[in-house]
């Protein structure tokens, strides 16, 4: 997918959203940028014009900059666009605030080629999060499995509702593509439990090696979804499978 049609993409699902964007400020602006995450760039300089790359957030200091990977691109386009003082809006897609798009603007404070290409950008002290969906996605610790062309590929689901989900894979896993049809298949060996998620990749971002999928149920995903959270209980930070009942405990 190319960045504009990515870029086009999450504008629909902002603007089909029934719920209006929130600002977040001050420490927990951390929170919502997950290093590894895959990031949307736009740079303008002074003359107006724009370009617009996907990239990778390293990380931060936690006090004055974040850290991204200097994209590859061709020496002349790097030189025009990537400048210091030049100015950029980030946005990506965070894991939590219910899978919402995080955006800012800013500016390239440092940018480095060699030994290692990288630019900085200052530590935002206020984002704006713009929801993609109009649910709220629990976060789980769920292993599943899907089936691709005979061989079975474990999944870890990240997070669920009734009307979908989003798991990732390994970075050796075959890849999906947006509006194939797909299969998890859950199984709880100690509560003797299987479940069937079926619907359609709707979207999908790398984060760090891993390459996360968003799922939209179809009638029978969201009939297994519903059944899988009355055998899910909180364990402090997630949902998990129940444990079983002992007999005689």
């Amino acid at each position: 997918m190319s960045v504009s049609t990515q870029a086009s993409s999450i504008r629909q699902r902002i603007m089909a959203s029934p719920v209006q964007e929130t600002l977040v400020q001050g420490l927990p602006v951390l929170d919502y940028l997950l290093h590894g995450s895959e990031a949307m760039i736009e740079l303008t300089t002074p003359i107006g014009q724009n370009h617009a790359v996907t990239t990778t957030l390293i990380g931060s200091d936690r006090q004055r900059y974040l850290y991204f990977v200097l994209p590859e691109l061709p020496a002349y386009q790097r030189d025009r666009f990537f400048v210091e003082g030049y100015r950029l809006s980030v946005s990506l897609i965070s894991e939590r605030g219910n899978g919402a798009m995080v955006a800012f603007p800013s500016q390239i404070e440092h940018l480095m080629v060699r030994p290692l290409p990288l630019f900085t950008v200052k530590l935002p002290n206020q984002i704006t999060l713009y929801p993609l969906r109009g649910e709220t996605r629990y976060p789980v610790c769920l292993t599943g499995s899907v089936m691709v062309t005979k061989r079975q590929i474990e999944v870890q689901l990240r997070d669920l509702s009734i009307h979908g989900c989003s798991f990732s894979t390994s970075a050796l896993a075959p890849a999906f593509t947006n509006e194939q049809p797909i299969m998890l298949r859950l199984e709880s060996a100690g509560l003797g439990q299987k479940f069937l998620l079926s619907g359609t990749i709707c979207n999908q971002r790398r984060i760090s090696s891993n390459t996360v999928y968003g799922v939209r149920f179809d009638r029978e995903g969201m009939r297994h979804s519903q059944e899988i959270f009355k055998w899910l209980r909180f364990d402090g930070s997630q949902m998990v499978f129940r444990e079983p009942v002992r007999q005689g405990a």
